[in-house]
């Protein structure tokens, strides 16, 4: 059976780097994490398929005049995601040891690679992640401090606004497609009985391998990515990490996801 692709669908400071990690514990699984070869095939079929005459522009810092003639961009754009097909293929058997892989893939963070992976990777399943979405803004300002980033110039307005657009238009692109919804608190507060039910969706068993992985492993990649000092402290941080003011700022501004997903103001 040949191996299809899952995308792990979400927002920044979501949980992602362990969820990738879990499905990635899995012998039947191969997932890369960050290795952004989405965004690699959507930018480079955009320029593929962009006359010479117009502008490649993707509003994600890739602006470049188009090469080709107009006649040919379609043939040689379709033609180049016919080829890169065996080239993802061979990536992951590269870079990841899997005898028998069912499933492959990586997150997908950006809308336009949503959009990209839902068109051309049609037998795709996507694990749409989610978290308080305060929390993850809470959370983008206590990463700085490890890890300087595109964040650090953005406002408190800028990063709510790009939570809650980014939830609220990826649940409306996956409405139909085979996704499958999971809370980061529900992972942390359960995490075996959650992760059982995540495998299920992609027709896995939690295998003994999965186990072991969330009984040691777990704990120490959150001791090196984690912004607080256990992943119990990491839900509900926005009550003590944000002002009075950009509390009820984000509850304002954030209220349609919030109820959406189940999250109490």
């Amino acid at each position: 059976m040949t191996a299809r692709p899952v995308f792990v669908v979400c927002p920044p400071r979501s949980g992602s780097t362990f969820v990738v990690a879990l499905l990635d514990s899995h012998p039947r699984i191969a997932m890369t994490n960050e290795a952004a070869w989405v965004t690699f095939l959507r930018k480079a079929f955009l320029l593929s398929s962009t006359p010479a005459g117009r502008w490649v522009d993707d509003g994600e810092n890739l602006r470049t005049p188009g090469i080709l003639p107009e006649r040919y961009t379609r043939a040689v754009a379709e033609s180049f995601l016919t080829v890169m097909h065996p080239f993802v293929a061979e990536l992951f058997r590269r870079v990841k040891d899997r005898a028998d892989p069912a499933w492959f893939g990586d997150k997908v963070m950006s809308l336009p690679d949503l959009q990209f992976a839902i068109e051309w990777f049609p037998d795709a399943a996507f694990v749409q992640l989610v978290r308080d979405p305060r929390d993850m803004v809470a959370s983008t300002y206590a990463f700085q401090d490890k890890q300087p980033a595109a964040w650090e110039q953005a406002s408190f307005e800028a990063r709510v606004g790009h939570m809650d657009t980014f939830l609220r238009e990826s649940s409306r692109l996956l409405e139909g497609k085979r996704a499958y919804v999971v809370r980061y608190e529900d992972l942390v507060g359960d995490a075996e009985p959650n992760a059982a039910r995540l495998f299920a969706f992609l027709g896995l068993d939690l295998d003994d391998a999965v186990r072991g992985w969330l009984q040691g492993k777990a704990r120490e990649m959150f001791a090196s990515h984690g912004t607080s000092a256990t992943p119990q402290a990491s839900i509900g941080r926005w009550r003590q990490d944000l002002s009075p003011e950009q509390r009820d700022a984000a509850n304002e501004a954030l209220a349609e996801v919030l109820a959406r997903f189940g999250y109490e103001p």
